[in-house]
């Protein structure tokens, strides 16, 4: 889940909350976090000038790299894709 509130002011900001609910182990949480910030890192020129919040679901944790990969940048895609308010 991608929660985005854009600015003016600022560069694009990335958040995650990785729950301990839906990732229970440490490992999991931290490959979840290791892939979401790179996926950011390569989309980060295309997004708009906001905050960037990313939840993770029970699938995250168990889910391929390719497949959490594709499903952050498509997310990420779709937000730049949205107009920020100006």
């Amino acid at each position: 889940m991608l929660r985005v509130r854009y600015s003016r002011e600022t560069q694009p900001r990335l958040g995650l909350a990785i729950s301990k609910k839906h990732a229970r182990l440490a490992v999991q949480r931290n490959r979840i976090k290791r892939q979401v910030r790179e996926v950011f890192r390569t989309n980060y020129d295309a997004l708009a000038a906001g905050d960037y919040v990313i939840l993770n679901r029970p699938a995250a944790a168990t889910a391929s790299r390719q497949a959490l990969s594709e499903s952050v940048a498509a997310l990420l895609k779709q937000a730049a894709k949205t107009k920020s308010p100006q």
